[in-house]
């Protein structure tokens, strides 16, 4: 893509809707708003204030759509650069005109994360800035849009740098003594650089912890049905929803792929995830279909937060195959047992039970244990992204590419604790130290290559 260029793109979601907004970007921005807006009044655009007025054809003088405009100068804007703000009327065919007079009058479409890009890229924000506004676009739950929100306005970013100055300040002290030892320049002191290291090791080892509840605040707690076929998963996978997702049917082995949907619990939120029954104990998948379909039900077990084995309330004798058959694929993984169809069957064997808390009966004819069901799982979202300790600054850590970073970071630190207990040269004490000052960089992006770039912006949306 070339900076240069001045770009366009709808910066709202696409589909009817009363409104939409297109937005400009670059240097060319201001030349063309003179060419496809007029104001209704005769006035022009004034900085910062809305102005009613229709959008034209250039090169005809065709009314497109009436509008309300908002010109913002730079640099006081998203990207740094002159913006124009149209918002029109949002059909899918009204929203396309206006953005095709502005194309016509000399934009560019934008490529996705492309504002997002320019505005890294002219110092408005940082990297994990950045990453925080696409999570904000995406977050499923309240929880996770404030979270982003607050590390898009850099909580995350000032954590980081309070890991990374002092490393760095030391670096640069024993880079100063190594360089200028011949003019009387001291050797740094080993006592104080073990007091950094491990400061910032601590530092460190609290934001990795708070790894698995960021994942689980970002994405939500992800639950997975799993069990035997014609167990009822997807006449409780819509029961929890509260909606008819997932086909149903009296016939076994209906679903055939993984479903997911969000239930919104509260301010948290669950990914629920609806998959294929494996047959009973000595029967065979029926056909190649279904082979694949058991596949992908044993490759989800192991990415659940939780899994939620669903026994036929009137075939008891299953749940202990099923039950070893997610232990297998899933270690000391969190599990909960539910028998359906309550209101055929009211006994549970006691052979058949698991731990108390861990077993709920329900019927989804009568309703019977499926709020008490959903509150279990809402308390286990809840549960789950919450930060582990306070060393962290309050933070989580909800990015994977940042805690590949930090966990280099980390190893790096190690190494330096090695070299100073170990009396070592401080040429690999200062080694070290860049490497670790290198890691935490590129969570922010002071040291960041184009193909991270290109990976990290390719996952933004046209608009933003």
């Amino acid at each position: 893509m070339n900076l240069a260029d001045t770009i366009a793109a709808v910066a709202t979601p696409p589909g009817d809707g009363a409104v939409a907004m297109v937005r400009v970007s670059g240097r060319r921005a201001r030349a063309i708003a003179a060419a496809t807006f007029r104001p209704s009044a005769g006035k022009p655009l004034q900085p910062r204030r809305f102005t009613h007025g229709f959008v034209v054809d250039a090169a005809t003088g065709t009314v497109v759509d009436e509008v309300v405009a908002a010109w913002l100068p730079a640099p006081r804007t998203y990207t740094r650069e002159p913006t124009l703000e149209v918002t029109c009327h949002g059909g899918r065919a009204a929203t396309a005109a206006v953005l095709q007079a502005i194309l016509r009058a000399g934009a560019r479409l934008a490529e996705p994360g492309e504002f997002t890009l320019r505005a890294f890229l002219n110092g408005r924000i940082d990297l994990a800035q950045a990453e925080a506004v696409r999570d904000a676009v995406s977050a499923p739950s309240a929880d996770a849009v404030a979270m982003a929100v607050a590390q898009a306005n850099g909580s995350l970013s000032r954590v980081i740098r309070e890991v990374r100055d002092p490393l760095a300040d030391l670096g640069a002290r024993l880079e100063g003594s190594l360089d200028f030892a011949d003019d009387g320049v001291p050797e740094l002191d080993r006592g104080t650089a073990r007091a950094v290291l491990e400061a910032a090791a601590t530092r460190v080892d609290a934001l990795l912890a708070t790894a698995g509840p960021g994942r689980v605040r970002r994405h939500g707690l992800r639950v997975v049905l799993a069990g035997m076929t014609n167990a009822g998963k997807s006449t409780l996978f819509n029961a929890l929803l509260g909606s008819d997702r997932a086909i149903t049917s009296d016939e076994a082995g209906t679903t055939r792929d993984a479903i997911e949907e969000i239930l919104p619990v509260g301010a948290a939120a669950i990914v629920l995830v609806d998959t294929a029954g494996w047959r009973p104990p000595g029967e065979m998948p029926v056909g190649e279909a279904e082979r694949l379909s058991g596949a992908r039900t044993d490759a989800s077990i192991p990415l659940a937060d939780v899994v939620v084995h669903v026994v036929d309330g009137t075939a008891p004798h299953h749940a202990t195959a099923g039950r070893e058959r997610i232990a297998a694929l899933a270690p000391g993984g969190a599990m909960l047992e539910v028998w359906t169809r309550a209101d055929l069957h009211r006994g549970l064997h006691a052979g058949n039970q698991v731990a108390p808390g861990d077993q709920f009966r329900v019927s989804a004819i009568t309703g019977e244990g499926i709020q008490a069901l959903r509150s279990s799982l809402h308390a286990r979202a809840v549960a789950g992204s919450r930060g582990a300790g306070s060393d962290s600054g309050g933070e989580l850590l909800t990015n994977a590419r940042h805690v590949d970073a930090l966990r280099r970071a980390r190893e790096a630190i190690d190494r330096a604790m090695a070299v100073v207990a170990g009396a070592m040269p401080d040429d690999l004490l200062a080694a070290d130290l860049r490497a670790a000052v290198a890691a935490c960089s590129e969570v922010t992006g002071e040291m960041i290559g184009d193909d991270v770039l290109e990976r990290v912006f390719r996952t933004f949306c046209i608009g933003k």
